[in-house]
C-alpha cells in the first residue's frame, strides 16, 4: 500500500516541481490532483489547513509549502539530491528561495498588458535570472547531477522555453550556459509525467485566454527578426 500522497493541481508550478523530486528519487505515491478553486467540503478538507497546493500526506503528516515538501522528501528519501558540501548547500537553498519569484515573474511577464509594463517585467526578471549564471557549474546547477535547485526551478525552464518558442525570441536573452542548463534539466524531465510534458503548452494556453496582447509581443519579434535578416536592423 502507497502510503505517500502528493496533492497539486494540472497548473500548478510548485507541485510540478515536487513530482520532479519524487521522479528524481523513484519514489512510488499517489498523484491527487484537485482544482483549489472549486468550492467544495472535499476539495477543502484536503487542502488543508491553508486551502493551497502542493501537500505532501505520508502516514498521518501533512506538509505544505514546496520548499518544506521537497526538504523532507530529501531527507527521508534517497539518494541525495542535495550537496554534501555545506556552502554548496548554503548556495543552492538560496536561490531555491528565488525559484519562485522567477515562476511568478515570468507569469507576470507573460500577462503585461502594455509595452511599458512588458520591458518593466523583462528588466526584473532579467535582474534575477542573470546571476544565476555564476552560479551553475555545468549542465545542471551543482554539475552533473540533479538536485532539489534543478527541480525548483525545472517549472520556470519549461516555461521560458514555451514562451521563447511561442514568441520567436528569448525576452531574458539567455547566455549559452543558461541555456544548457534549461535545456538540459527540461529534457530530464520530459518523461517523467504528462503534466511535465504539458505544462510549456497549459502555461501559453493559459497565457492566450487571459491575455490577448501577447500575440502582438509576437508579431513585433517577428517583424524585428524579418527586419535584422534583410539588414534593416
Amino acid at each position: 500500500m502507497i502510503s505517500l500522497e502528493l496533492i497539486t493541481s494540472r497548473t500548478c508550478p510548485f507541485g510540478l516541481g515536487c513530482m520532479a523530486v519524487l521522479s528524481t528519487k523513484n519514489v512510488s505515491y499517489q498523484l491527487t490532483i484537485v482544482e483549489p478553486s472549486v468550492d467544495n467540503k472535499s476539495t477543502k478538507s484536503q487542502l488543508a489547513p491553508l486551502g493551497t497546493v502542493p501537500i505532501l500526506k505520508d502516514d498521518g503528516l501533512t506538509i505544505f509549502d514546496s520548499i518544506a515538501i521537497n526538504e523532507y522528501l530529501d531527507d527521508v528519501y534517497s539518494p541525495k539530491m542535495h550537496p554534501g558540501d555545506l556552502r554548496r548547500l548554503a548556495i543552492n537553498r538560496s536561490w531555491i528561495q528565488q525559484s519562485g519569484r522567477c515562476i511568478k515573474g515570468i507569469l507576470a511577464l507573460g500577462l503585461s498588458n502594455t509595452r511599458v509594463e512588458y520591458e518593466a517585467q523583462v528588466s526584473s526578471l532579467t535582474q534575477l535570472v542573470k546571476p544565476i549564471e555564476n552560479a551553475l557549474l555545468g549542465s545542471y546547477f551543482n554539475g552533473g547531477e540533479l538536485a532539489i535547485v534543478d527541480a525548483s526551478f525545472m517549472p520556470f525552464l519549461s516555461r521560458h522555453a514555451a514562451l521563447t518558442a511561442f514568441l520567436g525570441f528569448d525576452p531574458l536573452n539567455f547566455s549559452d550556459r543558461l541555456l544548457e542548463w534549461r535545456n538540459s534539466v527540461n529534457r530530464s524531465y520530459s518523461t517523467c509525467s504528462e503534466l511535465h510534458l504539458k505544462h510549456g503548452e497549459l502555461f501559453l494556453n493559459y497565457l492566450l485566454d487571459k491575455n490577448p496582447h501577447i500575440n502582438n509581443l509576437r508579431d513585433e519579434g517577428i517583424l524585428a527578426a524579418d527586419l535584422f535578416r534583410f539588414g534593416i536592423l
